[in-house]
């Protein structure tokens, strides 16, 4: 009989019972809806252990990575040590430098106190000593010693002190090494791009051979010299610029989408839009990411 470790309870299952019957069971408390695996509420994290291809296939791809699944679908057959949703890691960082690189964008780069786990791609919460809060996304890899962040001009206020808090991180629009066969496509609206940037590093860097498109308008001047010179380093990448909506540009390139993994960046808005796009070419949600 397997046992669940969870909160400090060691709990045996039934052979034939999921662990969300378990815990309910016990009388844990835990979020769920409607026990079939679609509305994800009762999502739990593997520390330790194995859980079946079934609880987490509903999930996207950046929710297995970080070792998700679904109560309501694991009927464990070994030992398991799981938790809730892993709660934001915050620490102090001391400020390294602040660049402008254009008339729009300032880079901050930031040496965190201790360790600081994230994907390229997620965003940090920064506040500053006199409680002064903002929100970038994560351009540096994450192997790199420092953490940079690129965000609007003027030069924020928080960055003027020495030291600040980052809390993080946020956002589940990370590439994963999951299908490096699949094909990728990116699409970011002007300085958006900061959040897809870091992303097509990654898959480069970790040998994605399947194709990548990058189609990014309205670029101006940031981030477009880099992304060339990515598509003339690597010939699977492709840097799309365009000065009209992107929607039926990227439609009309590829009409069919499914088992395209997308990452999307640009407001509220245009996320709607661009995700309603690419549904209709035939791409499945969960593989919709967006910044």
């Amino acid at each position: 009989m397997a046992v669940i470790h969870y909160q400090g309870l060691d709990l045996a299952v039934d052979p034939t019972e999921s662990v969300l019957d378990c815990l309910r069971r016990n009388a844990v408390p835990i979020l769920y809806g409607c026990k079939q695996g679609v509305c994800h509420a009762c999502k739990l994290r593997l520390v330790r252990g194995s859980v079946s291809a079934r609880s987490q296939e509903p999930l996207r791809d950046t929710w297995r990575a970080q070792g998700y699944f679904l109560a309501c679908r694991c009927f464990p057959s070994e030992d398991l040590t799981l938790e809730p949703t892993v709660e934001k890691f915050n620490t102090r960082a001391e400020i390294t430098s602040v660049d402008k690189l254009d008339d729009t964008v300032v880079r901050i780069r930031l040496r965190p106190e201790q360790p600081f786990p994230y994907r390229p791609g997620q965003s940090i919460a920064v506040t500053g000593p006199d409680g002064i809060e903002g929100r970038a996304p994560l351009v540096s890899l994450s192997a790199e010693e420092e953490i940079e962040i690129h965000t609007g001009m003027p030069v924020p206020a928080w960055a003027a002190g020495g030291t600040v808090t980052i809390e993080g991180p946020f956002g589940d629009c990370f590439y994963v090494a999951e299908d490096q066969n699949g094909s990728l496509l990116f699409a970011a609206v002007a300085g958006a791009a900061a959040s897809l940037y870091p992303v097509v590093r990654d898959a480069l860097l970790s040998h994605h051979s399947g194709p990548m498109w990058f189609f990014h308008e309205s670029p101006g001047s940031y981030l477009t010299d880099h992304l060339r010179g990515l598509a003339a380093a690597y010939a699977n990448f492709h840097y799309v610029p365009l000065e009209e909506q992107m929607e039926a540009a990227i439609v009309s390139q590829f009409p069919a989408l499914q088992r395209w993994r997308a990452y999307l960046s640009a407001s509220p808005e245009r996320l709607q839009t661009l995700r309603r796009a690419l549904f209709r070419a035939g791409a499945d949600m969960k593989d919709i990411h967006a910044s």
